[in-house]
Order: C-alpha cells, then sequence, then structure tokens
C-alpha cells in the first residue's frame, strides 16, 4: 500500500497557526494534538498590579533622639600651695559634697597647719585640718574615721564639720570659722563679749580666701 503524505492546504495551516497563537495567549499549553487541551499556567500578573507592587512605600527609619553635643567640664585650678594636685583635687570633691567653697578649706588648712599634714598641736589638734581630739569619737562614728593624720579622712572631718556650721549660721564665715575655731559655745561667749563673731583667725582665713579665689578668677 502506497504512503500518502499528509497535506494541508494553506487555508487550513493558517488556521491552525492562528489557533495556537490564540491557545498561547489565554495560557494553553498546547501538547500533541490540536485537539488535546492541557492545563493552564497560572495567568500572570497584570503589568498595573505589578507597577503597583514596585511602587510600595517602605515604612521610614525609627527616629532617634538627637545626640546633644558633649559639653567638657572646665579644667580645674591647681594652686601653687604646698599641696600636691591629688590632694587638691580631694579637697575640691569633699568641698562640693559639703556645699561650701574650695578655697575656703585650702585657706583654713593654710591657716591651721601650713599644709601640715602630720602635724599635732599642743592642745590636742590633729592634721592638716587640725581635727581637735573632742571631735574625734563622733567623727569615727559618723565619718568611719580611722587615722586623724590621714591628709583625705583629716579634710574630709574639716570641710564636714566647717559645711555643718556654714549651713546653720546661714552663710555667716565669721560666725561659722569662729565657731570651728572655738566650738560653738566659745563663739557664742566671744560674742557676748564683743559683739561679733568676726576674730583675727576668721579675718586671716578669709584674706587667704579671697586671695585664692582672685587667682580662680584669673585662671578662668
Amino acid at each position: 500500500m502506497r504512503r500518502t503524505k499528509w497535506k494541508t492546504r494553506p487555508s487550513q495551516r493558517a488556521a491552525m497557526i492562528a489557533i495556537a497563537t490564540v491557545m498561547t495567549v489565554t495560557g494553553v499549553a498546547i501538547v500533541g494534538t490540536a485537539h488535546e487541551e492541557q492545563p493552564s499556567a497560572p495567568s500572570p500578573m497584570p503589568a498595573v498590579e505589578i507597577m503597583d507592587f514596585l511602587q510600595i512605600e517602605l515604612p521610614p527609619p525609627p527616629q532617634t533622639m538627637p545626640q546633644e553635643p558633649l559639653v567638657q567640664d572646665p579644667e580645674p585650678t591647681y594652686y601653687d600651695i604646698p599641696l600636691d594636685h591629688h590632694l587638691q583635687d580631694v579637697t575640691r570633691e569633699q568641698a562640693e559634697a559639703n556645699g561650701i567653697p574650695t578655697e575656703l578649706l585650702l585657706a583654713m588648712m593654710d591657716q591651721e597647719s601650713d599644709y601640715r599634714p602630720d602635724l599635732v598641736s599642743g592642745t590636742s589638734d590633729y592634721g592638716i585640718m587640725q581635727i581637735n581630739a573632742i571631735n574625734h569619737d563622733w567623727l569615727r562614728e559618723t565619718l568611719g574615721v580611722t587615722d586623724f593624720l590621714d591628709p583625705e579622712q583629716s579634710i574630709a572631718c574639716g570641710a564636714y564639720m566647717i559645711g555643718e556650721l556654714v549651713a546653720e549660721y546661714d552663710g555667716d564665715l565669721h560666725h561659722a570659722l569662729t565657731a570651728y575655731n572655738r566650738g560653738r559655745g566659745g563663739a557664742a561667749k566671744y560674742h557676748r563679749n564683743n559683739g561679733t563673731y568676726e576674730t583675727s583667725y576668721s579675718r586671716s582665713i578669709l584674706g587667704i580666701y579671697n586671695e585664692l579665689k582672685e587667682v580662680a578668677a584669673d585662671a578662668s
């Protein structure tokens, strides 16, 4: 039997191409014969939806507090006195803790001991701040002092005592200094006899205090 070659007319071929094109566009896969319809593939995302997806706005980055510029503390003033920088720093810290000027404590050291930490007077005053023995017991209990000749502990004691007196006498430095020197009772007696709390002791200390304040002002 002679084989006959399948022939299609031009019109048939054009129709089949048209059918294939339509099936491809609509998502119908052409596999096998033109009469077999395969499962359709997922429809592609419409162009409008693609554009909308690309234009989605991302959330803004979280806000943070603006950083404040660092403010450096001014350089401390160191005085030309026979007291090293470490003990001058200790004096400054104790003065701030007790609400009194640093220069007042330094002036008291100058007057009391000439900055000598190991000085013991004939009236039983000890250390750089000349803490009298009558005050040792309550200072041990209140501040935990173990050595009244230790300069740091002596400065702490003196700062605490004069700070209490300055607050008690409403900032009257003559009254506070005279009480530090003579005791509260001695200051009251001096005032009864003289009508003032100003003594040579308080005047001397405040003179040194004012000189140190001028040095600090010139250095700033």
